[in-house]
This record gives structure tokens, C-alpha cells and sequence, in this order.
């Protein structure tokens, strides 16, 4: 393997959520610790690692992450995908794959934007760089375990984003892609 596959299969599209204390973000977090306190009593005699909530500086955190890039070797059967819009906006991405890694369908990572009318909700695809701290999302995750050296190591899969509100963010002028 080169370096730039070796240093290229790390790379990665990474989430950090705070309900900064609100006590429905919490409630949250409680129910995500018993799911894995639960998964955690199906591999008993398993050492765990890997919190799935984190305590922070405004409250509990919740953190997800998905590589972009798959070995080939790992997923044989699988199809190789071309990055969604705004991934990938000038392709070095796209230079890196090569034969030894792909962009698998495990590594995708949609991203939708949702607005309200008569009381339904749409959803639409969105880039990820509309995206901004401060934005009221929701995150669909998957929990995946991973056995090595002899730890039970829980990551958090990040599938999916949706942009619900931008209004703080937009008060506070940050910056936003177009969209």
C-alpha cells in the first residue's frame, strides 16, 4: 500500500452534536446510553470501549463519524460511488481512490434539508456545506461494533444529516455555502 492510500483511508466526514442542557437532548442522550449499556449486556465478558455520550463544557455530546473510503479488499462485493454534490466540489477525493480503496455505500453520507407546509414536512437534498455550528439538525446514526485486540470498540456511524432550523446560525452572520 502507498502512502497516500495509507494516510487516505483515515480521512473521514465527522459530526459533533451539543443540546447545550435542553432537556429533550438529554432525555436523548440517556436513551442512546441505555441502548449501548443494553448492547453491552449481550457481549458480557466483552471489555468495552468508546463512551457513546461524552460530557462537555454546555452539556452531554454526541459525536458520529464515517470514513469516505472503504479497502476494496474489505468489501469485495460492493460498488464503488461517486460523491454526492458538494463532497467533492474540485475531485481530490475522487484522485485518491484508485484500485485499493472505493467509496462504498456504507460510506456515504446523505444530506437533506427539511421545510414545514401545511403541516407536512419535505425533505430535500442538501450540500454539506450548508451546514453551520449552531444549526438545529437531526442525525441518523448507526452503532457499530468492532472487535480488536481483544476490546469491544462502539463507533458511532454517521448516515445521515438534516438541516432543520439555520435561523442561529444565520443571526449570527456565520457564513454559509450556497445552496
Amino acid at each position: 500500500m502507498h502512502c497516500k492510500t495509507s494516510k487516505a483511508i483515515f480521512l473521514s466526514q465527522h459530526i459533533e452534536i451539543s443540546g447545550l442542557r435542553t432537556e429533550t437532548f438529554e432525555d436523548c442522550m440517556r436513551k442512546l446510553t441505555y441502548v449501548r449499556e443494553k448492547f453491552g449486556q449481550q457481549v458480557a465478558g466483552v471489555p468495552m470501549a468508546n463512551l457513546i455520550v461524552r460530557e462537555g463544557s454546555n452539556g452531554s455530546c454526541f459525536s458520529a463519524t464515517n470514513h469516505i473510503f472503504s479497502r476494496r479488499s474489505d468489501v469485495p462485493t460492493e460498488q464503488d460511488n461517486e460523491f454526492q454534490d458538494g463532497v467533492d466540489s474540485i475531485g481530490r477525493l475522487a484522485k485518491l481512490k484508485g484500485t485499493e480503496l472505493i467509496h462504498a455505500p456504507e460510506n456515504i453520507v446523505k444530506y437533506y434539508r427539511v421545510s414545514k407546509d401545511n403541516r407536512r414536512e419535505h425533505y430535500a437534498k442538501e450540500i454539506p456545506g450548508a451546514f453551520k455550528a449552531g444549526d438545529i439538525v437531526e442525525a441518523q446514526v448507526a452503532f457499530v461494533a468492532i472487535m480488536s485486540h481483544g476490546i469491544m470498540k462502539v463507533t458511532n456511524r454517521l448516515q445521515a444529516l438534516t438541516l432543520v432550523d439555520d435561523c442561529y446560525s444565520k443571526a449570527s452572520g456565520t457564513d454559509r455555502a450556497e445552496t
